[in-house]
């Protein structure tokens, strides 16, 4: 059925009880709760079509698979379960509306207001001396419907290279209008992110469609501060994928029928950019965090003695890693020494996994100084420390490799042995290789031109984000392909260092370490040198004295560097 057509004809609901539960269910799906075809919602686990989405311990999701009644095709739901394990989180719903019920509510005057938003089919709950012990809120799901996130980093790969920026400048214009519409309707979504929000691709452009309305509020009007909020939150959200010229096509699709924001649209683009910033930097450490405790994304293992953490989809994976421990100069069938030196043992490991063939590089620390353990005791092993600053990267879009486990193992409390495990960057060559190689030939001008823009945007990027690299190696480096532009990503987390603004000595240094290692090649001409430096310092590379100043203070220090 069309939303529309649902929106100008509200179905129906009927009230029953099933599974010691009451339940307000839309009367074309009653059969779910009476009759032979009836779902067990007690056991929902065991339902055949039954998949978990989302698991944790305040919210559980699952998906339903259920055919149709006379001959219509089957219908995707999904189940959202709220739970309450603290008592404060029961004494706070004794007198009020659940969560479930009050996003019930809300999914209903939403759609009531013309806000297109998932179809809800029932809602269920069960209380006990006044306390929830069982609650179920029923959606239909979006055919077709994509997360807005998901469709702009993954989705507009399916469409043709020479189509994406049109379709992306459409769908900020039609996304800037559907938030026009939801405002001017009275909806707040006090978690208004684009993982709240379903693309759906159609004829005519792009439908957009709701998720958890729960803590969504219902207005008569709303005032221009609620509408900033929003925006700020969806720009801080998208602002890292989207660019900015898309960013500015949806404000002034979103202001077209706002005429006193029509009338300052500089003034608030800027105001709304600098507060997305600012959110986003004061949530940053909060998440860096994450990667150190349990939740829906990380886990902490402990496995023969070594203690350390892992991402949730791979908990299998550090048993796997630990039975596969290659020594110099002996072969294993599923794992090849890449380097063996005094301080470090790294070996490229292939694993089956549930569903996965995965290819991992495990990198061992040795000691290197009979004092380090007393050192790393306060600071942490370097494991650790790589893989609280490769999670660090990757959550300020630095292009990285994915670290997927960390584990050390300590002896009176000292930290003498630590496993470093990062997914292998796939269809990659280290950046050496590819200058010394992939630079030939007739092409090859406008690929040297294309990787130092790259090179310079990358570097520029990770100063920005404050960190330093203080061994910032071509072989450190990898280069792939991504959409037919080259991009590079840091595989070796040794010597980078998170500072909250690097100085003007560490960016130099990091500059100089790099350029050393291109002296005397014969594919990195001063030309290309110079384009780095421009392209690195932004604006600033537009002042010839500016230019003049950096190319002799990273020429010092690399002939420092050369004479040590």
């Amino acid at each position: 059925m069309n939303q529309a057509d649902q929106t100008d004809r509200p179905p129906e609901y009927r009230t029953l009880v099933a599974d010691r539960m009451t339940w307000t269910v839309r009367s074309d799906m009653t059969h779910l709760f009476d009759g032979p075809r009836a779902v067990n919602w007690s056991r929902l686990a065991d339902e055949p079509g039954c998949r978990v989405v989302k698991s944790g311990p305040h919210r559980s999701v699952v998906y339903l698979e259920r055919a149709g009644q006379s001959g219509r095709p089957s219908t995707g739901l999904y189940v959202k379960m709220h739970h309450y394990p603290r008592l404060t989180d029961q004494l706070h719903y004794l007198l009020r509306r659940s969560r479930v019920e009050r996003e019930w509510h809300m999914l209903l005057e939403a759609r009531a207001r013309g806000v297109s938003c998932v179809p809800p089919v029932a809602m269920g709950e069960r209380r006990r001396g006044g306390f929830i012990a069982e609650n179920y809120l029923v959606t239909e799901a979006v055919t077709d419907g994509v997360g807005l996130k998901e469709f702009v980093t993954r989705g507009l790969r399916t469409f043709r290279p020479e189509a994406r920026d049109g379709l992306l400048r459409r769908l900020g214009e039609q996304f800037g209008r559907f938030c026009a519409r939801l405002h001017q309707a009275g909806i707040y979504q006090r978690d208004f992110h684009a993982g709240n929000i379903l693309v759906t691709v159609v004829p005519a452009g792009f439908e957009f469609t709701l998720l958890d309305l729960h803590a969504a509020q219902v207005r008569g009007s709303l005032g221009l501060g609620a509408c900033i909020d929003n925006l700020v939150s969806l720009n801080g959200d998208l602002s890292p994928v989207v660019p900015a010229g898309v960013r500015m096509r949806f404000f002034a699709a979103y202001v077209a029928g706002h005429e006193f924001l029509r009338g300052r649209f500089a003034q608030y683009c800027r105001l709304i950019e600098e507060r997305s910033q600012r959110a986003r930097r004061r949530g940053l450490p909060q998440r860096d965090r994450r990667c150190l405790k349990n939740n829906r994304r990380f886990r902490s293992v402990r496995r023969r003695g070594l203690v350390g953490h892992t991402v949730r989809d791979m908990i299998e994976l550090p048993e796997k890693v630990l039975d596969v421990i290659p020594s110099p100069g002996m072969s294993q069938p599923h794992a090849r020494v890449v380097k063996h030196s005094r301080t470090s043992t790294v070996w490229e490991q292939t694993l089956d996994l549930v569903g996965l063939r995965l290819t991992i590089f495990v990198k061992r620390y040795n000691r290197k100084k009979a004092l380090a353990p007393v050192r790393d005791l306060f600071r942490g092993s370097r494991a650790m420390r790589g893989w609280r600053v490769g999670h660090a990267l990757r959550n300020r879009r630095v292009p990285a490799a994915r670290p997927l486990a960390a584990m050390e193992r300590r002896r009176l409390g000292l930290p003498v042995e630590s496993l470093l495990v990062t997914e292998a960057v796939t269809d990659s060559e280290t950046l050496t290789v590819v200058v010394a190689e992939g630079l030939r030939g007739p092409a090859g001008s406008r690929k040297r031109r294309r990787l130092t823009e790259a090179l310079a945007g990358w570097v520029r990027r990770l100063h920005r984000e404050g960190f330093t690299a203080r061994d910032l190696k071509p072989n450190n480096l990898l280069v792939r392909d991504v959409d037919g532009a080259p991009e590079i990503v840091l595989v070796d987390f040794d010597g980078v260092s998170q500072v909250h603004v690097p100085s003007g000595r560490q960016r130099v240094r990091d500059i100089a370490r790099l350029a050393q290692a291109f002296v005397g090649e014969p594919a990195v001409r001063d030309v290309d040198r110079m384009r780095f430096l421009v392209r690195y310092l932004g604006p600033d590379g537009r002042d010839k004295r500016v230019r003049r100043r950096w190319w002799g203070l990273i020429s010092h220090k690399g002939v420092a560097r050369r004479a040590t």
